[in-house]
Protein backbone atom coordinates (compact mmCIF):
# COMPACT_ATOMS: atom_id res chain seq x y z
CA UNK A 1 0.00 0.00 0.00
CA UNK A 2 1.14 3.55 -0.77
CA UNK A 3 0.22 6.29 1.70
CA UNK A 4 -0.17 9.85 0.41
CA UNK A 5 -1.06 12.52 2.94
CA UNK A 6 -2.78 10.00 5.21
CA UNK A 7 -4.78 8.26 2.45
CA UNK A 8 -3.88 4.72 1.46
CA UNK A 9 -3.75 4.00 -2.28
CA UNK A 10 -3.87 0.40 -3.42
CA UNK A 11 -0.66 -0.60 -5.29
CA UNK A 12 -2.68 -1.39 -8.40
CA UNK A 13 -4.35 2.05 -8.23
CA UNK A 14 -0.99 3.75 -7.76
CA UNK A 15 0.53 1.88 -10.72
CA UNK A 16 -2.46 2.73 -12.93
CA UNK A 17 -2.27 6.40 -11.95
CA UNK A 18 1.40 6.50 -12.93
CA UNK A 19 0.44 5.24 -16.39
CA UNK A 20 -2.48 7.60 -17.00
CA UNK A 21 -0.79 10.64 -15.42
CA UNK A 22 2.76 10.30 -16.75
CA UNK A 23 5.19 12.76 -15.27
CA UNK A 24 2.73 13.88 -12.58
CA UNK A 25 3.76 13.33 -8.96
CA UNK A 26 0.89 12.89 -6.50
CA UNK A 27 1.46 15.24 -3.57
CA UNK A 28 -1.79 14.71 -1.65
CA UNK A 29 -4.81 12.41 -1.64
CA UNK A 30 -7.96 13.13 0.34
CA UNK A 31 -11.33 11.29 0.44
CA UNK A 32 -14.25 13.46 -0.67
CA UNK A 33 -17.57 13.51 1.17
CA UNK A 34 -20.88 12.34 -0.24
CA UNK A 35 -21.64 9.27 -2.26
CA UNK A 36 -22.75 5.96 -0.84
CA UNK A 37 -22.14 3.40 -3.56
CA UNK A 38 -18.72 4.58 -4.73
CA UNK A 39 -15.64 6.31 -3.36
CA UNK A 40 -14.14 9.57 -4.61
CA UNK A 41 -10.60 10.68 -3.76
CA UNK A 42 -9.17 14.09 -4.59
CA UNK A 43 -5.65 13.81 -5.95
CA UNK A 44 -3.36 16.84 -5.94
CA UNK A 45 -0.35 16.63 -8.21
CA UNK A 46 2.46 18.92 -9.23
CA UNK A 47 0.51 19.56 -12.43
CA UNK A 48 -3.09 19.95 -11.29
CA UNK A 49 -5.88 18.26 -9.30
CA UNK A 50 -7.97 15.23 -10.22
CA UNK A 51 -10.66 13.00 -8.76
CA UNK A 52 -10.12 9.25 -8.57
CA UNK A 53 -13.52 7.52 -8.59
CA UNK A 54 -13.59 3.95 -7.29
CA UNK A 55 -16.58 1.78 -8.14
CA UNK A 56 -17.19 -0.45 -5.14
CA UNK A 57 -20.52 -2.19 -5.79
CA UNK A 58 -22.52 -3.86 -8.52
CA UNK A 59 -21.21 -4.24 -12.07
CA UNK A 60 -18.26 -1.88 -11.77
CA UNK A 61 -17.13 -2.27 -15.40
CA UNK A 62 -20.60 -1.45 -16.75
CA UNK A 63 -21.13 1.51 -14.41
CA UNK A 64 -17.71 2.92 -15.22
CA UNK A 65 -18.29 2.60 -18.97
CA UNK A 66 -21.72 4.27 -18.77
CA UNK A 67 -20.49 7.22 -16.71
CA UNK A 68 -17.45 7.74 -18.94
CA UNK A 69 -19.64 7.69 -22.08
CA UNK A 70 -22.17 10.08 -20.55
CA UNK A 71 -19.44 12.50 -19.50
CA UNK A 72 -18.02 12.55 -23.03
CA UNK A 73 -21.46 13.09 -24.59
CA UNK A 74 -22.40 15.83 -22.15
CA UNK A 75 -19.14 17.64 -22.80
CA UNK A 76 -19.78 17.49 -26.55
CA UNK A 77 -23.51 18.32 -26.61
CA UNK A 78 -24.70 19.85 -23.36
CA UNK A 79 -21.97 22.15 -22.16
CA UNK A 80 -19.27 21.96 -19.51
CA UNK A 81 -18.76 18.57 -17.88
CA UNK A 82 -16.00 16.84 -15.99
CA UNK A 83 -13.32 15.57 -18.35
CA UNK A 84 -12.57 11.85 -18.08
CA UNK A 85 -8.79 11.44 -18.21
CA UNK A 86 -8.89 7.64 -18.13
CA UNK A 87 -11.38 4.96 -17.11
CA UNK A 88 -10.97 1.36 -15.97
CA UNK A 89 -13.17 -0.70 -13.66
CA UNK A 90 -10.10 -2.18 -12.01
CA UNK A 91 -6.43 -1.50 -12.89
CA UNK A 92 -5.47 -5.20 -12.77
CA UNK A 93 -8.66 -6.35 -14.45
CA UNK A 94 -8.08 -3.74 -17.14
CA UNK A 95 -4.69 -5.16 -18.02
CA UNK A 96 -5.90 -8.75 -17.98
CA UNK A 97 -9.61 -8.89 -18.83
CA UNK A 98 -10.10 -6.06 -21.30
CA UNK A 99 -7.46 -7.30 -23.70
CA UNK A 100 -9.04 -9.81 -26.10
CA UNK A 101 -7.44 -11.45 -29.08
CA UNK A 102 -6.87 -14.87 -30.57
CA UNK A 103 -4.86 -16.92 -28.09
CA UNK A 104 -3.08 -20.10 -29.20
CA UNK A 105 -3.14 -21.61 -25.69
CA UNK A 106 -0.34 -24.10 -26.45
CA UNK A 107 2.24 -21.64 -27.68
CA UNK A 108 5.68 -23.17 -27.22
CA UNK A 109 8.60 -24.59 -29.12
CA UNK A 110 6.98 -27.89 -30.09
CA UNK A 111 4.29 -26.07 -32.07
CA UNK A 112 6.59 -23.72 -33.98
CA UNK A 113 8.21 -24.27 -37.35
CA UNK A 114 11.39 -22.35 -38.08
CA UNK A 115 13.35 -21.54 -41.20
CA UNK A 116 16.97 -20.47 -41.49
CA UNK A 117 18.42 -17.87 -43.79
CA UNK A 118 21.00 -15.09 -43.89
CA UNK A 119 22.62 -16.41 -40.74
CA UNK A 120 19.48 -16.29 -38.59
CA UNK A 121 16.34 -18.26 -37.77
CA UNK A 122 12.74 -17.06 -37.96
CA UNK A 123 9.30 -18.53 -37.33
CA UNK A 124 7.65 -19.81 -40.51
CA UNK A 125 4.44 -21.28 -39.03
CA UNK A 126 2.55 -21.85 -35.78
CA UNK A 127 0.90 -25.28 -35.61
CA UNK A 128 -1.89 -27.01 -33.65
CA UNK A 129 -4.57 -24.42 -32.96
CA UNK A 130 -7.12 -26.83 -31.50
CA UNK A 131 -7.02 -25.17 -28.04
CA UNK A 132 -7.29 -21.60 -29.38
CA UNK A 133 -9.75 -19.16 -27.81
CA UNK A 134 -10.38 -15.42 -27.40
CA UNK A 135 -8.61 -14.13 -24.30
CA UNK A 136 -5.65 -12.31 -22.83
CA UNK A 137 -2.43 -12.53 -24.88
CA UNK A 138 -0.57 -13.01 -21.59
CA UNK A 139 -1.86 -16.59 -21.65
CA UNK A 140 0.54 -17.37 -24.48
CA UNK A 141 3.34 -15.46 -22.77
CA UNK A 142 2.90 -17.61 -19.65
CA UNK A 143 2.87 -20.76 -21.75
CA UNK A 144 6.06 -19.89 -23.60
CA UNK A 145 7.90 -19.00 -20.39
CA UNK A 146 6.45 -21.88 -18.34
CA UNK A 147 9.66 -23.93 -18.38
CA UNK A 148 12.08 -21.08 -19.06
CA UNK A 149 14.56 -22.52 -16.55
CA UNK A 150 15.07 -25.44 -18.96
CA UNK A 151 15.74 -23.17 -21.93
CA UNK A 152 19.05 -21.82 -23.18
CA UNK A 153 20.60 -18.77 -21.47
CA UNK A 154 18.90 -15.56 -22.47
CA UNK A 155 15.82 -17.26 -23.95
CA UNK A 156 13.27 -15.53 -21.72
CA UNK A 157 14.86 -12.12 -22.19
CA UNK A 158 15.02 -12.60 -25.96
CA UNK A 159 11.40 -13.69 -26.14
CA UNK A 160 10.21 -10.68 -24.14
CA UNK A 161 12.29 -8.30 -26.26
CA UNK A 162 10.91 -9.81 -29.46
CA UNK A 163 7.35 -9.61 -28.16
CA UNK A 164 7.74 -5.92 -27.41
CA UNK A 165 9.50 -5.19 -30.70
CA UNK A 166 6.54 -6.73 -32.52
CA UNK A 167 4.13 -4.38 -30.74
CA UNK A 168 3.11 -6.58 -27.82
CA UNK A 169 2.07 -4.72 -24.68
CA UNK A 170 3.22 -5.92 -21.26
CA UNK A 171 1.31 -4.26 -18.38
CA UNK A 172 2.42 -3.79 -14.80
CA UNK A 173 2.99 -7.14 -13.04
CA UNK A 174 2.86 -8.98 -16.36
CA UNK A 175 5.04 -11.83 -15.08
CA UNK A 176 2.73 -12.49 -12.15
CA UNK A 177 -0.37 -12.24 -14.33
CA UNK A 178 0.97 -14.51 -17.09
CA UNK A 179 1.98 -17.14 -14.55
CA UNK A 180 -1.45 -17.00 -12.93
CA UNK A 181 -3.14 -17.47 -16.32
CA UNK A 182 -0.87 -20.42 -17.07
CA UNK A 183 -1.36 -22.08 -13.69
CA UNK A 184 -4.35 -24.19 -14.72
CA UNK A 185 -2.52 -25.67 -17.69
CA UNK A 186 0.56 -26.29 -15.57
CA UNK A 187 -1.46 -27.99 -12.84
CA UNK A 188 -3.12 -30.21 -15.46
CA UNK A 189 0.24 -31.92 -15.99
CA UNK A 190 -0.06 -33.26 -12.45
CA UNK A 191 -2.90 -35.51 -13.65
CA UNK A 192 -0.43 -37.38 -15.87
CA UNK A 193 1.34 -40.52 -14.63
CA UNK A 194 4.41 -39.71 -12.49
CA UNK A 195 6.64 -41.17 -15.17
CA UNK A 196 5.34 -38.80 -17.85
CA UNK A 197 7.98 -36.39 -19.15
CA UNK A 198 5.93 -33.32 -18.23
CA UNK A 199 4.91 -34.48 -14.75
CA UNK A 200 8.37 -33.95 -13.27
CA UNK A 201 8.83 -30.62 -15.07
CA UNK A 202 5.49 -29.38 -13.74
CA UNK A 203 6.36 -30.39 -10.17
CA UNK A 204 9.72 -28.63 -10.42
CA UNK A 205 8.14 -25.46 -11.87
CA UNK A 206 5.45 -25.32 -9.16
CA UNK A 207 8.00 -25.86 -6.39
CA UNK A 208 10.14 -23.09 -7.85
CA UNK A 209 7.20 -20.69 -7.79
CA UNK A 210 6.27 -21.60 -4.23
CA UNK A 211 9.83 -21.01 -3.03
CA UNK A 212 10.21 -17.81 -5.01
CA UNK A 213 6.90 -16.31 -3.87
CA UNK A 214 7.09 -17.44 -0.23
CA UNK A 215 7.18 -14.57 2.29
CA UNK A 216 10.73 -13.86 3.41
Amino acid sequence: MATVAGTVLDPADAAWLRRVLPGRRITAAEPLGGGYRNENIRLDTDGGSYVLRRYLRGDAARTCAIEAALAARLAAEAGPAAEVIAAAADPLARSVGRARQLVHSDYNGKNLLTVGGDGRWSISAVLDWEFAFSGSPLTDVGNMLRFRACGPPGFAEGFVAGYRDAGGQLPERWREISEALDLYALADFLTRPPGHRYFGKAVAALKDRLVRDAPS
